[in-house]
């Protein structure tokens, strides 16, 4: 028999088991809120990743000018439809999407900026990512013409001068003001080749057109390419701040919309993302705490036990015959019992179609004999026993 343990140490276990995994699970979180407050969890060049490779400085810093009315777009392009003029950001645009984009998506693209938008393509930096550059030959096979049909854009590569890693892009006289900065930051070898005059070059590498403009119908409405989204990033603009070429880009409308779908980020509408947007993670966490107080209240009383107390469901008891026995012997005598036994043995012949009348009468003797048979110093199994052999006696 193993001895068991005292109801208050079973407790004790049972709440540093509770508090282990309290702490387990809140660990957990905090990991991933850690993950989460960086943003590393992001592809690169979205505006919620923090590190230098995302955009949240630009999106924040936009979320605090009064004039702009700044936000995320998380959903499919065929279902975002501005009540306002507004300028469309698809910064890290990468450049093998440019290539195969679909007409359909092209089409949402060209009927924004007919709709008064402004629409800015920024071409992701393969080098400054650490992926290897597409080479000089590939790059224009693999890209091709942009946007087949309205676009004829195509994208090259070509290095830079004196083998750096970085270059500047300079802008045409009269799209910056005269006292700002005219130059932006460049760490990518693309350029563009336009062969559409309804493209305006608006910056260049040398002599390679970098970003390029191209106006609606309406005059309102336009489509801004960058071969480079370097000057965007959070490390692009901690080593320089190009305000007048972002206000430039940004300040066309007073509503500023930053994609994420094309780098693959969108909005789950499941419960856990609306749990996530009301934060409720609190009120799942009460819940389940409250869950694990209904189980403990119905497995262990809450109130300390008396030191008497004597928890019933803990004693091992018997099994039903050895209940029964013992029920049998502090209620009959054996004298009562073995009567007892013969009366219901008397009361089975009449369910037997054979009798044999010297065996009755012999097991009859025994049980008037029953008190000179215990007198004589025999049990009541012995006695027991005599009626069981008289009974299953064969035949001589």
């Amino acid at each position: 028999m193993t001895e068991k343990q005292p109801p208050q140490k079973g407790r004790s276990i049972w709440i540093t088991t509770t508090l282990l995994t309290i702490a387990f699970c809140w660990g957990i979180v905090a990991i991933f809120q850690a993950r989460y407050a960086s943003g590393d969890l992001y592809p690169a060049f979205s505006t919620m990743r923090a590190d230098p490779k995302g955009l949240r400085i630009l999106y924040e810093s936009c979320k605090k000018l009064d004039a702009l009315d700044t936000s995320r777009n998380n959903r499919k392009l065929e279902l975002f439809n501005p009540d306002a003029y507004t300028t469309l950001v698809f910064a890290g645009f990468d450049s093998w999407s440019l290539k195969f984009i679909s007409y359909e998506q092209r089409e949402l693209i060209d009927n924004l900026t007919e709709g008064g938008h402004r629409v800015i393509i920024a071409v992701k930096p393969y080098e400054w990512l650490g992926a290897s550059a597409l080479s000089s030959n590939s790059i224009t096979t693999a890209a091709g013409d942009i946007g087949i049909g309205k676009w004829n854009v195509q994208l090259d590569k070509k290095p830079f001068s004196n083998e750096q890693t970085f270059s500047e892009a300079t802008f045409i006289d009269g799209i910056l003001p005269e006292a700002a900065d005219q130059s932006i930051n460049l760490v990518s070898q693309t350029i563009f080749a336009v062969s559409n005059k309804a493209w305006k070059v608006v910056a260049k590498r040398d002599d390679w057109p970098v970003v390029i403009e191209r106006k609606a119908s309406d005059g309102i409405g336009s489509l801004v390419m960058c071969s480079d989204a370097y000057f965007m990033s959070n490390q692009g603009l901690f080593e320089e701040q190009p305000t007048d070429t972002l206000n430039w880009m940004l300040h066309q409308h007073s509503q500023v919309v930053f994609d994420e779908t094309h780098l693959g980020t969108t909005a789950s509408p499941g419960v856990a993302a609306l749990l996530r947007r009301y934060n409720l993670e609190w009120f799942i966490l009460s819940l389940a705490l409250l869950a694990s107080l209904y189980v403990w209240r119905h497995n262990r009383s809450l109130a300390p036990m008396p030191p008497h107390f004597i928890d019933y469901d803990e004693l091992e008891g018997r099994d039903h015959l050895s209940g029964m026995v013992n029920l049998l012997s502090r209620s009959m005598s054996p004298v009562e019992a073995l009567q007892e036994a013969g009366r219901r043995w008397k009361g089975s012949l009449k369910f037997k179609k054979v009798h044999d009348p010297d065996r009755i009468e012999e097991v009859k003797r025994v049980l008037e004999n029953i008190p000179a048979y215990l007198a004589a110093k025999e049990t009541p199994v012995q006695v027991y026993k005599k009626i069981q052999n008289i009974t299953t006696r064969r035949n001589g």
